[in-house]
């Protein structure tokens, strides 16, 4: 999760994520492109080991692992998850929404 800190006309947003207090700049809009989901805020932002944020995607096939790595459920092709892309993390929407509330696994 992270927070847009400013946005140009040409389709452009700076968003500074949570977890590792990094800023970046994706499209939102620029040449017809999104890079970000706007979502509500949630209580806690949820982060890899590593503490990159996760982001939200839907499963493809040969995209990296098939398994959870907080419960080990099996997710196929078009499952939506929670992803770190740099570190090949991966959680189900279950493990996901407990991590986010604060709960154990």
């Amino acid at each position: 999760e992270g927070v847009i800190v400013g946005r140009n006309s040409n389709g452009w947003a700076q968003v500074k994520w949570d977890c590792s207090g990094k800023t970046n700049s994706y499209r939102v809009g620029h040449d017809g492109a999104h890079d970000l989901t706007i979502a509500s805020p949630q209580a806690k932002p949820v982060c890899c080991p590593a503490q990159h944020n996760l982001v939200p995607f839907a499963k493809k096939p040969g995209e990296g692992s098939n398994a959870c790595d907080q419960c080990g459920k099996l997710l196929d092709t078009g499952d939506q998850m929670h992803r770190c892309f740099p570190c090949d993390f991966a959680l189900c929407p279950d493990c996901y929404r407990r991590a986010a509330a604060g709960e154990e696994a």
